[in-house]
């Protein structure tokens, strides 16, 4: 494996094929509207998961109840065979689940390696006392930190713009930097909401090799995306919700096939 992503995950190759995530029956509901209806997925470890359907099928709902900003009315979520309901959002991120949104939420005034520093603040165990005086062990942590941060800026291929604020920086690689910062988390399991909406040709082509770099450190995708040619191309397994309802799944090309997926994206 390339030494430039030894030091990302610690889970490379650990029981690849293994279920890493169970969901069971899961049912959210606001109001009368049912967002996911008793849904089942399960993803296995080493694999990008792609979850598609339209606007408004539940998969952005799905990806809040897996972080726990939503807790579902019914179901449950099992990740690494522990439930994650009810579990606060800062405590999944913690135990390895990692995620970015459709819209890049970074720290925009601050530069590109002081957005990834932020994301490594739960590696700092240093007393106040000891930040306050700049003692030893707060030294050696900030310097890890910043070493640990400038390898993931390479990684994403935006060491060079380490000092630029991230309002500077084009879009594609905003989107990059997301990604490098939720990798400060050692996530075993990564979920991208739609990474490649508004992208270049050129963007996505780079977005989906560091995304193949990812994987092939160990670390498990879930993917939401609308560009279809990026789903058949990186996904493993596809499903496919449709009004909070699961209604196919598979490899994409059974997918993408599929008679009740065709009528959902091109109607009659």
């Amino acid at each position: 494996m390339d030494d430039s992503i030894s030091f990302i995950s610690t889970v490379a190759n650990k029981n690849t094929g293994e279920e890493l995530l169970k969901v069971d029956s899961v049912l959210m509901q606001f109001g009368g509207l049912k967002a996911l209806n008793n849904v089942d997925l399960s993803i296995k470890r080493g694999t990008i998961h792609g979850l598609i359907g339209p606007n408004g099928s539940g998969k952005s709902t799905m990806m809040n109840v897996l972080t726990g900003i939503y807790v579902p009315i019914a179901g449950n979520v099992l990740y690494a065979g522990q439930s994650v309901v009810g579990r606060t959002s800062s405590d999944i991120a913690l135990s390895g689940i990692a995620r970015t949104f459709q819209n890049v939420q970074l720290f925009c005034e601050m530069t590109a390696i002081q957005n990834i520093l932020v994301g490594l603040h739960h590696t700092f165990k240093s007393s106040m006392v000891e930040i306050a005086l700049n003692l030893p062990r707060y030294k050696k942590e900030e310097a890890e930190a910043h070493a640990r941060a400038m390898a993931l800026l390479k990684f994403v291929g935006l060491d060079d713009l380490a000092n630029e604020e991230a309002r500077n920086l084009p879009y594609g690689k905003q989107r990059l930097l997301e990604i490098a910062r939720a990798l400060a988390l050692d996530p075993e399991l990564f979920l991208l909401d739609e990474p490649a909406a508004g992208l270049t040709a050129p963007d996505i082509k780079e977005l989906l090799r560091i995304i193949r770099k990812i994987r092939d450190s160990g670390i498990t995708f879930i993917l939401i995306e609308h560009h279809m040619d990026v789903v058949m191309s990186v996904c493993d397994t596809v499903s496919v919700l449709d009004f909070g309802q699961k209604i196919a799944e598979g490899k994409p090309a059974e997918v993408q096939a599929d008679e009740k997926v065709i009528h959902v994206y091109l109607g009659t």
